[in-house]
């Protein structure tokens, strides 16, 4: 990545561990974002890139890798992978309660970090109001890459 772009504290890929997800954090800065996407497309790297909504979320950038090493999945629910909405991403001591049947929660996927630091839920929702009413805590995202 550039020099622009740092992992933020509870990054983790471990190349020592192997399970299904990679899942990493960037803080770039707002200035920086046109120089951070192309040393992203020029590293080749895949999965999906997601990008904040809001300038002063501390990390503004999250990569989900599948089967790449440091997270396991620990539960799936509902359709995580339509398009459109925002996707929320929390890390947390414990797992989240399932927002099932809240108005504009679409699926989520759990994650948990397998060197038992926490967990990592990556929910989609149709807009940043509907996560707002139901009171989930955690940063909004767009989709970039993926």
């Amino acid at each position: 990545m550039t020099a622009a772009a740092s992992a933020c504290a509870w990054s983790l890929p471990d190349p020592a561990l192997a399970d299904d997800a990679s899942l990493e954090w960037f803080d770039v800065p707002a200035d920086a974002d046109e120089d951070f996407l192309a040393a992203w497309t020029a590293d080749g790297r895949g999965g999906t890139l997601l990008r904040a909504i809001r300038a002063d979320v501390a990390c503004r950038f999250v990569a989900l890798i599948p089967g790449a090493p440091g997270y396991e999945l620990v539960r799936e629910d509902g359709s995580p992978d339509v398009e459109g909405g925002v996707v929320l991403v929390h890390a947390c001591d414990a797992p989240p309660d399932v927002p099932a049947g809240r108005r504009g929660y679409l699926g989520s996927r759990l994650y948990r970090r397998l060197d038992g630091a926490g967990f990592v839920e990556v929910a989609r929702w149709s807009s940043p109001l509907m996560v707002f009413r139901a009171r989930r805590p955690g940063d909004l995202y767009t989709v970039v890459t993926g």
